[in-house]
């Protein structure tokens, strides 16, 4: 995989650039990602710092945040994994029965295939689960991030299934700030309401649709 893109540059003068992020990224990346948002914080003073540009720093946080989070699951993952296989190949090379005696040789083949199918299937069920709570936990990190925010610093929230809106096969344009929000024609509205909310039907009007919207993914409400 590629490194997590760095946020659009800004002029040396305003704020310094992170430098860009290991792959996978480092504590010392989400560090200086940290860093970097609250030293854009305090360059509000400059007119060339526009909404757009806390968006994308903070956009920037989330994703190194989540994707030292999955490295570092993924290295549980290898390290659990290394160990059944071990001991699957265990069994292989040595398969015995009930009462400890050696299977006859024309019962090994078989009894290989099962293990493995079993050890496969019990990674699904423990991979599966594992990423449904880390979807968890970054929607309910990205919101809690947005209520505490402004309107024009949202991060990307996924949706209810864990898919991210901006990647297939929704593709929709990223919702950071309200002014995007009110910006989206009806059907990518009516998308991004779907993904929110889709065992609801949609509103009628559309300015409900973006209400329910910007409530979903924590958005401060309007004055």
């Amino acid at each position: 995989m590629s490194p997590v893109p760095l946020p659009p540059a800004m002029p040396d003068y305003i704020v310094s650039m992170p430098p860009g992020p290991s792959e996978p990224p480092s504590c010392s990346d989400v560090l200086q990602a940290a860093q970097y948002v609250e030293r854009l914080s305090n360059a509000n003073g400059f007119s060339n710092v526009a909404p757009g540009d806390h968006a994308a720093a903070h956009v920037y946080l989330h994703n190194i945040v989540h994707a030292k989070a999955m490295a570092d699951d993924r290295g549980w993952f290898k390290t659990s994994l290394r160990e059944e296989l071990r001991h699957s190949l265990a069994e292989m090379m040595h398969p015995r029965g009930s009462n400890g005696s050696a299977h006859p040789k024309e019962a090994i083949a078989s009894m290989r295939t099962a293990v493995i199918e079993q050890r496969l299937d019990a990674f699904d069920h423990r991979l599966s689960a594992v990423e449904k709570q880390l979807s968890e936990i970054g929607r309910i990190s990205a919101i809690s991030h947005n209520r505490s925010s402004t309107p024009d610093a949202l991060v990307i929230v996924p949706f209810v299934d864990g898919s991210s809106p901006l990647e297939k096969p929704h593709q929709l344009p990223a919702l950071t700030s309200r002014a995007i929000a009110k910006a989206l024609s009806l059907e990518q509205s009516h998308q991004y309401f779907r993904g929110y909310f889709p065992d609801e039907p949609i509103p009628g009007d559309l300015q409900s649709v973006q209400q329910r919207t910007l409530a979903a993914v924590g958005c401060p409400s309007s004055d």
